[in-house]
């Protein structure tokens, strides 16, 4: 019962945090909409912009806050640390549902403000920019699974690092596998449990693959599908993943891991402004 109690004063500390950086934004443009100089216009506009960078902010706190997934960029790497299962995942939701409520209560209109929140917490994609890679939770964020899923073969290496939280690992076994030494499909892979290598050698991502790794009295199944669609599945214990991906770079573009496109709307039909964007997890 305390944990709940102690769960559920969290989610309202950080959605006041929220409240509170909106309601400054509002109060701006409040006051800058109620000028009757033309010449204000612009000032309106600028606030308008000031609104829809607060929300970015606030989303981005509450993943931050919430979601119990440490995103990095290393040099032109990515990493992704959370457990499987993700136990933080209603509390995610709680947050999320509530800064929602709120937005769209503030901000019915002129400007209406909006957020697709089901599309960020039903699987919670996080996309890899420039290169299109979607990290996700295809049976549903809190669920025991996890994808991450390219467009085409732009990514150089998985490397996936398995802290097994005092449960025993066994036996890494290949049930479908097809090592290869060429191709653009032949793309390395590397697996780890607490640090120590299990596997590290270039396979057909192509082609279907499939290793179980022994963990506790359970298994952890890797499977691998064209074009390189890496998919985990937890049917052991509590375990935390370390996933990297190694990145082909664009022309030195900046990495930046995202929520989905256009998440965010703000609607200012008195100046015939409408804005839609998404929020910059990690770059």
């Amino acid at each position: 019962m305390d944990k709940v109690r102690r769960g559920v004063l969290f989610t309202a500390g950080i959605t006041g945090m929220m409240m509170v950086v909106l309601v400054f934004a509002l109060v701006i443009y409040n006051n800058a909409i109620n000028s009757r100089e033309r010449t204000s216009e612009v000032g309106v506009i600028d606030r308008v912009n000031d609104i829809e960078l607060s929300i970015k902010k606030s989303l981005k706190d509450i993943f931050d806050l919430e979601a119990n997934i440490n995103v990095t960029v290393d040099g032109k790497n990515v990493i992704f640390n959370e457990e499987l299962p993700n136990d933080e995942d209603d509390d995610f939701r709680d947050a999320m549902d509530n800064f929602k409520a709120y937005l769209e209560l503030e901000f019915k209109e002129n400007p209406k403000g909006k957020i697709n929140a089901t599309k960020i917490t039903d699987k919670l994609p996080l996309t890899i920019k420039p290169n299109s890679i979607t990290y996700t939770h295809p049976e549903g964020f809190g669920g025991k699974e996890i994808n991450i899923i390219p467009e085409e073969f732009n990514f150089n290496a998985y490397e996936l690092d398995f802290n097994t939280k005092g449960q025993s690992s066994g036996n890494l076994n290949q049930d479908e596998g097809h090592i290869c030494s060429s191709g653009s499909s032949c793309i390395q892979l590397i697996i780890k449990t607490n640090s120590n290598l299990k596997f590290n050698e270039s396979v057909d991502m192509g082609v279907n693959n499939k290793l179980i790794l022994d963990i506790g009295g359970g298994t952890i199944v890797i499977k691998i599908q064209n074009p390189g669609i890496l998919i985990i599945e937890n049917n052991a214990g509590k375990v935390e993943v370390k996933s990297k991906v190694y990145l082909n770079k664009f022309d030195n573009k900046r990495i930046s891991i995202s929520y989905p496109e256009n998440i965010i709307e703000v609607d200012l039909s008195s100046l015939n402004i409408f804005k839609r964007g998404t929020v910059d997890i990690a770059y």
